[in-house]
């Protein structure tokens, strides 16, 4: 397939990043000898990308054309990552492997390879979906089948070009923290069946969390990345978010919150109605003094850590929520985000193109998406041409 070769030399220059951090392979000497299918590892370099929401989860108001997709790799994005929950596409856990939905989901995955985008297919339940799995093993089980039979379908897809992550953010706190490394290896098996060589995006639990990876199992696949998610400090890229537990954080009653923390004397923040977390909240974030610094450092372990087991790592979600945010702070938090990463020889995928944490917004239903052009900037890609 005839590949566009636009922002070739960004891709080649954050690949010289991964492999002077020592992040280039995904599995150590005796990791890679363990999986003898995936001796020679293969698949999409995923260096700087951006989340497809809401095209085929949550409300699935946002579909995306192939001009579209065609603009996201003309400003310099590499992959994109086309998130779907199995129960908006039709599947249930006592469906065995039906989803009436995914001709729809496979479309989009050629719309994009046909631009030239490489495409990460994550499964991206919802909130009670994952409940019930978490609950059940029978529910567990009717995934590992599910992945078995999309494994199958998706049999047919380059791996040059296709990733698989089996199953975004993973809960699994508590007592059932060690259940999910058992968990994961059963839904990776099932991929590997009919998928020997594909990368394969791996999760520690705890939502996706750093903390989450660092205590789950590393299996011994060569062809797989580990993921985490940012989106610290919360008080600032989910304040004034609808859905948080208000009786525990009053982040979701926040307005105003700037970046970096040094702006609260200047810039207070306001409150939509009073919370008694607020004040301890609103300190913690002063105190702890967060800013690019300390961004920065939260990388820096990331990769040292990566570098310590020998395998590589993405940062496939970071992002702001738009409404009730400073659009400088915001700027600047997605611009300290994406240059810790790169500095440290991590990929990432910005969340996400459109809707509550868009980089672009649709100026009426149904019209193309436009870039906020300080996105573009914060995230150091190109204008569209």
């Amino acid at each position: 397939m005839s590949r566009p070769n636009a922002g070739g030399t960004r891709r080649r220059v954050l690949a010289g990043a991964l492999a002077s951090a020592g992040l280039a392979a995904c599995g150590s000497a005796g990791q890679r000898s363990a999986h003898a299918a995936a001796a020679d590892p293969v698949g999409p370099a995923l260096l700087r990308g951006v989340n497809l929401s809401q095209w085929f989860e949550l409300e699935m108001d946002e579909p995306f054309s192939p001009e579209q997709l065609l603009t996201l790799r003309r400003v310099g994005f590499d992959h994109v990552r086309i998130p779907f929950d199995p129960e908006k596409l039709g599947w249930t856990p006592g469906a065995g492997s039906a989803m009436p939905g995914w001709p729809r989901y496979r479309a989009a995955i050629d719309s994009a390879l046909a631009v030239g985008l490489d495409v990460v297919v994550d499964m991206h339940p919802g909130r009670q979906l994952k409940e019930r799995m978490e609950a059940s093993r029978s529910d567990e089980t009717a995934f590992v089948t599910l992945w078995q039979a999309l494994a199958r379908r998706l049999a047919d897809t380059p791996p040059e070009h296709v990733a698989i992550e089996p199953y975004n953010e993973p809960q699994y706190y508590g007592w059932t923290a060690r259940q999910w490394s058992a968990v994961q290896a059963r839904l990776l098996a099932a991929v590997r069946a009919s998928l020997p060589r594909h990368r394969v995006l791996l999760t520690g639990h705890q939502g996706g969390s750093f903390d989450g990876l660092k205590a789950t199992e590393l299996l011994p696949d060569a062809n797989c990345v580990w993921l985490v998610h940012f989106y610290l400090p919360y008080v600032f890229t989910h304040q004034g978010a609808n859905w948080l537990d208000n009786e525990h954080t009053a982040v979701g009653f926040m307005r105003d919150v700037r970046w970096p923390a040094s702006e609260l004397v200047a810039h207070p923040p306001t409150l939509t109605r009073p919370h008694p977390r607020a004040a301890r909240e609103l300190g913690a974030y002063r105190d702890e003094n967060w800013n690019a610094a300390r961004v920065d450092a939260y990388f820096a372990e990331v990769a040292a850590w990566a570098r310590g087991k020998g395998v590589r790592v993405l940062c496939n979600e970071f992002g702001v929520i738009r409404a009730n945010v400073d659009d400088a702070s915001r700027w600047r938090w997605i611009g300290d985000v994406r240059r810790a990463a790169e500095r440290h020889g991590i990929g990432w995928t910005v969340w996400s193109y459109t809707s509550g944490f868009g980089i672009a917004t649709r100026p009426a239903p149904g019209a193309a998406p436009v870039f906020d052009a300080p996105a573009l900037a914060a995230l150091g890609l190109g204008a569209a041409r």
